[in-house]
């Protein structure tokens, strides 16, 4: 077809001579129709005149969204419109703490992502991210003027999530390490770097939970924030020990600089652990008159009952050990530097663990006789 062909057939498709003009009939017939579904019905028109015009042009309305070629837009309107709703509903939930009515939409939404998320090492890490939210849930929920006794139960339920959370996280870390079928041995040691990093910040936060706490929420709470402190350090320091085992055996390069801060940023935590430790020991030498002094023998207590006399040096045999670990870390001896700060926290651990029965035990005593019950072997 040549050019002049070309122009002639579209001049007439203009002019709409290759298909015939329409009927001048044809035309009227279908002004009609056309009129008839913008117009009231003649059989309707005196209700409309009674109704007024908005109930005119609520019937227009509603006879377009009739039409079949708007049913699509609609739909999408709609669909639209619940999308919205639910981004909306989500937005909200994820501003939630526990004990809101939206909080188990938050939560639903988090073991969705996990679902989802199939590559084990992107899936520890979000483990250790979902950790996290609840230790910020935490922080928010001891700032609340709500019931306290209801916001403790809460606390309490919230802190006991985090010891079973953070657990989870450490052996399901510690069963991909060990796989053989994991390909890619860096991805293992980037969610063991992560996790580290994390549980140490994770550990700052309960910590700063639990000073904010008044003296009463202390005694009630402080077992269950006191578990999850001690199971989120254990968990980082599985992580630690994940890179350490890796570096040690060769599969990837990890560079030691980086490996001996972590390190001795481990060290530093256990440092301050011990400090805490011998500050507990003093305030309850000082304030608790049932164990005045470290010869203080508590009347009617079992004979397995630790008294200061036992623990009052086992801050000072933790210090040895820490000391023991910045040797090994000089040497870039890493494994058993590591051993020496769990050795270090279990010691610790133990300390707060015994004040913690010597305080309890001595107030049930003093508050269960009307009498001193409480002698002083000099």
């Amino acid at each position: 077809m040549t050019n002049n062909d070309l122009i002639e057939k579209l001049n007439q498709i203009k002019d709409l001579n290759s298909g015939g003009k329409p009927d001048s009939a044809w035309i009227a017939s279908n002004r009609d129709v056309m009129m008839s579904q913008i117009q009231p019905n003649s059989q309707n028109e005196s209700t409309v005149k009674e109704l007024g015009d908005g109930f005119y042009y609520g019937q227009y309305f509603n006879n377009l969204f009739r039409q079949n070629f708007l049913k699509p837009a609609i739909a999408t309107f709609a669909l639209v419109f619940l999308m919205l709703g639910y981004s909306a509903t989500l937005s909200v939930a994820n501003a939630s703490l526990p004990g809101d009515t939206l909080y188990p939409i938050k939560t639903a939404k988090e073991r969705v992502q996990l679902a989802f998320t199939f590559e084990e090492e992107e899936k520890v890490k979000l483990q250790m991210t979902f950790v996290s939210n609840r230790a910020d849930e935490l922080q928010q929920l001891v700032k609340t003027t709500s019931d306290d006794n209801n916001k403790n139960a809460v606390v309490k339920q919230t802190a006991q999530q985090i010891v079973k959370d953070v657990a989870t996280v450490k052996d399901h870390l510690n069963e991909i390490s060990a796989s053989s079928m994991t390909a890619d041995k860096n991805k293992v040691i980037e969610a063991a770097k992560e996790i580290d990093t994390k549980t140490m910040v994770i550990k700052q936060s309960l910590v700063e939970t639990h000073s904010s706490l008044n003296e009463n929420d202390k005694k009630e709470l402080e077992g269950d924030l006191k578990q999850a402190i001690v199971t989120t350090e254990e968990t980082g320091t599985s992580a630690l020990n994940v890179i350490i085992k890796k570096y040690e055996s060769g599969q990837s390069n990890i560079d030691d600089t980086d490996l001996a801060a972590r390190v001795a940023d481990r060290i530093k935590d256990a440092e301050i652990n011990i400090d805490g430790a011998n500050k507990v020991i003093a305030k309850v030498s000082t304030t608790t008159t049932a164990i005045l002094n470290s010869t203080v023998s508590i009347t009617n207590t079992s004979s397995t009952t630790p008294t200061l006399t036992t623990i009052k040096n086992q801050p000072q045999e933790a210090q040895v050990a820490i000391e023991e670990a910045k040797d090994l870390l000089d040497q870039k001896d890493f494994s058993s530097a590591l051993d020496k700060i769990t050795e270090t926290n279990k010691i610790v651990s133990t300390v707060e663990e015994n004040v913690r029965v010597i305080v309890s035990e001595s107030i049930d005593i003093k508050n269960s006789s009307p009498t001193s019950t409480i002698s002083t072997i000099k």
